[in-house]
């Protein structure tokens, strides 16, 4: 019998067991690699005094000038909506920059000339409603709550690299729970539930619960939605556990908390660390001597997958940054937008919105966007499970993004008066 294998196994068949043998480890590595629990319960830890400070205030407004000396709770910038919330100075200082993406504040020594603002106690029976939700704005929280039956709160670590949740239910429970309690007296639901990792227990027995495997993407709010509603679409209130938990440590402190809690985390080390809104990230790493080398790649904001990598580390945290962490150069190969789609449906058959990506990507990659419209990309929740998944490297997240945008800047110039021309 003739062994030589066939023009046909040589070029089609041997392929694609390859790919199929990638698609699988892949997909087995993730019980791992996208696993959302790892019995991390140490407290957090402080980070260090910041000298420059460069907080977020894209889409705020604000009415200091350069060089304007900052205490810890002055107003710096502020929306006109109840669901954002102010931004406020976390130290002493002094404003040496404003741009349209941040306010920059050089540290500087306490003043013994200083009052301490006063703040609305968050705890005081009679706030209630619009003004509790006033308050917790003036605090400097962001809260996107509104009136239904049902407020789920997500306890899951959002993503891969992200530690927080597991102490928020361990060591940081009360302060959770004062959190919840501020949730309830906005009477915005009928019903609370919380929704944990399986692997864990309910804290607080008093409160329904309902469970769900920890591995992503099944912490995404809208699937999280589904597991307790049974709806598709995500129609009512899903709030982070941190969120919640930063509105209890807010209640107890009975001043604003001008800190966020990162995730930061290099080889051999992970710690969850209380950090200044604004601190530049290059100091962080400094801090813990954490090096960051040539072809290293700096994810910042989000977790493993959806986190930015960055270009340069002069930037400042913000206060809704996930993590901070240093993947080393080699961890994971490139994506590379030349690469052609090969038809294999690995990204069909994890996306969690039961959409088709390679599609979408290929019509985004060839600006064909009302037909990504048609085919439902607006569905699309941006968990990166494609382009994770995917044998051929393509940035496949990516090219849906960019036909997001682009589809959104065309509904926007679309509702824009034209100039009629005599």
């Amino acid at each position: 019998m003739n062994q030589t294998p066939s023009l046909l196994t040589k070029t089609i068949v041997r392929p694609l067991r390859s790919l199929f043998r990638h698609f699988g480890d892949r997909l087995h590595e993730g019980e791992a690699q996208l696993r959302l629990t790892h019995g991390f319960t140490r407290d957090f830890i402080d980070g260090p005094m910041p000298k420059i400070l460069r907080i977020n205030r894209r889409g705020l407004v604000t009415s200091l000038k350069k060089k304007a000396a900052v205490y810890p709770g002055m107003l710096l910038a502020n929306s006109n909506t109840l669901e954002i919330g102010d931004v406020l100075s976390p130290v002493f200082g002094q404003l040496t920059n404003i741009t349209d993406e941040f306010l920059e504040i050089t540290a500087a020594e306490p003043s013994t000339e200083y009052s301490a603002p006063e703040f609305p106690d968050l705890l005081n029976p009679d706030l209630t409603g619009d003004e509790l939700r006033k308050a917790i704005k003036a605090l400097g929280i962001s809260l996107a709550v509104q009136s239904g039956k049902l407020l789920v709160i997500n306890c899951l670590n959002p993503e891969p690299g992200v530690l927080w949740a597991e102490p928020m239910l361990g060591i940081r429970a009360d302060e959770t729970r004062l959190g919840i309690a501020i949730i309830q007296k906005l009477n915005c639901a009928q019903n609370i539930v919380l929704v944990l990792p399986d692997d864990m227990d309910n804290p607080w027995p008093d409160l329904p619960s309902v469970s769900v495997h920890p591995i992503y993407p099944n912490s995404l709010n809208a699937l999280v939605w589904r597991t307790v509603s049974g709806e598709e679409s995500l129609s009512g209130n899903v709030i982070s556990i941190r969120d919640v938990w930063m509105l209890g440590r807010t209640a107890l402190e009975k001043k604003p908390f001008l800190k966020t809690v990162v995730t930061v985390s290099a080889p051999g080390f992970a710690e969850n660390v209380l950090l200044d809104n604004g601190f530049i990230v290059s100091e962080l790493l400094q801090h813990f001597n954490i090096s960051a080398n040539q072809g290293d790649t700096v994810l910042l904001h989000g977790g493993a997958m959806s986190a930015e990598a960055l270009t340069e580390t002069s930037c400042g945290i913000r206060k809704d940054s996930r993590s901070a962490s240093v993947i080393p150069a080699g961890t994971f190969l490139p994506v590379d937008g030349t690469a052609p789609c090969i038809n294999c449906g690995a990204c069909v058959q994890v996306c969690p919105a039961r959409l088709n990506p390679c599609d979408l990507s290929r019509d985004a990659e060839f600006s064909l966007f009302d037909r990504c419209g048609t085919n439902g990309i607006e569905s699309c929740f941006q968990c990166g499970m494609c382009t994770y998944v995917c044998p051929a490297r393509r940035p496949v997240l990516q090219y849906i993004q960019l036909a997001q945008y682009h589809i959104k800047e065309q509904e926007r110039l679309a509702k824009l008066t034209p100039i009629k021309h005599a």
